[in-house]
């Protein structure tokens, strides 16, 4: 099985993706994961979706469920570096005091999210884990559609009330 790195729908041996474009002979960028990077020897990682100063959120795959997930990592800017094509993170050694301090908060605050991620507005937290030097947080990912897919759905328009 192909996946697609921008949408983690299967593609047979497309380079472009007729699912979402996305062009698959792409690299990451440090300090970003690369792309197809196994976290676990269970999650796919794909290309970034958000990208903050505290972390990056991923598409990935779930080699284990089948289902595509988003892999949030803490990463915070500043205070991290990454070898080209490596997954682990490199701590500056003048902020690791700091970073570890960060990493328990942000570990902590999506635990606490988890516990009440039943809510609509929230994509539910499966797994949060530590490795490569980091934490990660996995949440399910919903089939949504865009604004303008919506829009489009419409007719083009919608109205006011």
């Amino acid at each position: 099985m192909s996946l697609c790195i921008g949408c983690m729908r299967e593609i047979a041996d497309d380079v472009i993706c007729p699912h979402c474009q996305f062009d698959n002979t792409k690299q990451q960028t440090s300090p970003l994961l690369p792309y197809g990077t196994l976290i676990e020897k269970r999650f796919i990682v794909g290309r970034e979706v958000e990208i903050n100063s505290e972390s990056t959120r991923y598409i990935a795959f779930d080699r284990e469920t089948g289902d595509r997930v988003f892999i949030r990592e803490f990463l915070p800017a500043g205070y991290i570096s990454r070898a080209p094509m490596t997954a682990k993170v490199i701590v500056d050694s003048s902020r690791a005091d700091a970073y570890t301090k960060h990493l328990e908060d942000f570990e902590k605050l999506f635990s606490f999210l988890a516990s009440i991620s039943d809510m609509s507005a929230m994509n539910e937290i499966t797994d949060i884990f530590r490795a490569n030097n980091t934490c990660y947080v996995v949440e399910k990912c919903d089939d949504l559609i865009s604004f303008e897919e919506y829009i489009e759905h419409k007719g083009g328009h919608i109205e006011w009330e």
